[in-house]
C-alpha cells in the first residue's frame, strides 16, 4: 500500500530509478542472507517475499528474474551438485525435491 502511494508521488522514470537504487539491493541482500538451499526443510519465505513485490507490480519481471538468477540460482546448483555426487545419491529423491 505504501509503495503504491509513493509510486504515484514520482514519474516512471524517478521512480524505476528509486526502485533499482534502493529496493532490489535489498531484496537481493536479503536472499543472499535468508535463504538456505535446504531440501530437507526448505523455508520459502524469502523467495515468496520477492514473488509478493513482484505480483504487486513493484520490480518487474526482469528484476525479478535478475534477483533468481544472481541470489537464488547458484545456491540452488550448489546444492544439487553436492546432492548429485554423492555415492548413495538417491537420484529418485533428488528428482522429488527438484519439482
Amino acid at each position: 500500500m505504501l509503495m503504491r502511494l509513493l509510486s504515484q508521488i514520482f514519474d516512471a522514470s524517478s521512480w524505476q530509478d528509486l526502485i533499482l537504487k534502493y529496493i532490489v539491493p535489498r531484496l537481493g541482500e536479503m536472499l543472499r542472507e535468508k535463504l538456505a538451499i535446504n531440501p530437507r526443510s526448505q523455508d520459502l519465505k524469502p523467495l515468496e517475499s520477492i514473488f509478493k513485490w513482484h505480483e504487486q507490480g513493484v520490480i518487474g519481471k526482469s528484476i525479478t528474474n535478475q534477483l533468481l538468477e544472481k541470489e537464488v540460482f547458484p545456491k540452488w546448483l550448489e546444492i544439487l551438485h553436492f546432492w548429485l555426487v554423492q555415492p548413495k545419491a538417491s537420484y529418485e529423491e533428488i528428482a522429488q525435491c527438484s519439482r
